[in-house]
């Protein structure tokens, strides 16, 4: 899995998949974050008073600053509802485009404002739009387009000196630099870290030599359909699958031949089953299957497409590989314990008479 130029997965489901992931750890940061923005900025209105003499001027900053007030809390609200992070990723860079427009207009009203403390504004505004969990281009774009405006404004509009205004580039734009470059490389690192956790979790629930779930995780989705059972009455079923004579073959022609059997049993049956289907080993050459919403008597007929599929298989020259099935569903135990014991005794029962299928 790849990362590309811009701090981003070129895959982009997986992309997606760590947006939805960060968007969730840091949502209430992110409102909190824009809420105090908001609420700082309207009270700008309080200098805007002493400031701005002209009363027809100073009702249309209070309107401003009052309609950024108005649309941080909507964003504040609407924000904890959002699920999609492509429209989460609208709504932060909508916000921040419309939030630098309104400073941009204030800006261009006051007769005689200060250049380099609104330099300091404009810094302050660059760190808080790339310090937010968003897109790192998107972020880029918002606080270049403020950059870009401000010195714009401030060469048309106000009354400042050549060194005070390229003093003023210099200094914003060092910041823009060393922010833009800082938030791109923790963008990079996170997306990195989330890979790398995504990689440990793969290797704590997959099975080392068959690349198959292990049992742990099959303890958690049988779980699972237990839960779903009880709440909502949705058939689930567990096949028992065991090697016949597997001991026999490892024995006879090595482990390293008796690894490949498994491989390839394993490989059959993966292919034998539908996409839903959780697939995992049980320990040594058992293995057992987690049909979600499949009956007893479907169930069943799985077993036996299995059983025969395997029986006409030859592996490693091996002619005679059979396997032995226990089929359970979810009326026959209330608990993983009870489901798991009775499938145990059905596949023991099996495994007497070998290259079967046993339910009751």
């Amino acid at each position: 899995m790849e990362i590309g130029i811009f701090a981003e997965f070129k895959d982009k489901e997986f992309e997606s998949e760590y947006y939805n992931s960060e968007l969730s750890s840091s949502r209430r940061f992110t409102r909190l974050m824009v809420l105090g923005f908001g609420i700082l900025y309207f009270l700008y209105v309080i200098p805007d008073f002493s400031m701005l003499h002209n009363s027809k001027v100073f009702i249309g900053t209070f309107i401003d600053r009052l309609f950024i007030l108005v649309l941080t809390i909507i964003f504040y609200f609407r924000f904890s509802c959002i699920k999609k992070p492509k429209a989460a990723s609208y709504w932060l860079t909508a916000y921040k485009l419309i939030f630098s427009a309104s400073y941009l207009h204030i800006a261009s009203i006051y007769i005689h404002p200060n250049f380099l403390i609104k330099c300091f504004d404009i810094i302050l505004m660059i760190l808080c739009f790339l310090a937010v969990s968003n897109k790192w281009l998107d972020n880029f774009i918002c606080s270049l387009i403020l950059y870009i405006g401000y010195f714009i404004l401030a060469r048309t509009v106000m009354n400042v000196t050549d060194n005070e205004y390229y003093a003023g580039v210099v200094y914003v734009s060092v910041i823009l630099c060393v922010t833009a470059v800082y938030s791109f490389n923790l963008n990079w690192y996170k997306r990195q870290h989330y890979l790398d956790i995504k990689k440990l979790e793969k290797l704590a629930a997959t099975d080392s030599l068959t690349c198959i779930f292990n049992r742990a995780l099959f303890n958690d989705k049988l779980s699972d359909s237990i839960d779903l059972w009880k709440k909502n009455g949705m058939d689930f079923s567990v096949i028992f699958c065991d090697i016949d004579n597997m001991k026999t073959i490892n024995d006879t022609l090595g482990h390293i031949i008796g690894d490949k059997v498994i491989v390839g049993i394993v490989d059959l049956i993966k292919n034998n089953l539908r996409p839903g289907d959780i697939f995992a080993r049980w320990g040594g050459d058992e293995f057992v299957i987690l049909l979600s919403e499949t009956n007893k008597n479907t169930a069943v007929k799985i077993a036996e497409n299995l059983r025969s599929a395997i029986g006409y298989k030859v592996i490693e020259g091996i002619q005679a590989i059979t396997c032995s099935f226990g089929v359970v569903s979810s009326e026959d135990g209330d608990s993983i314990e009870e489901l798991l014991i009775n499938a145990d005794t059905l596949l023991y029962e099996a495994k007497n008479g070998k290259n079967m299928v046993m339910y009751r």
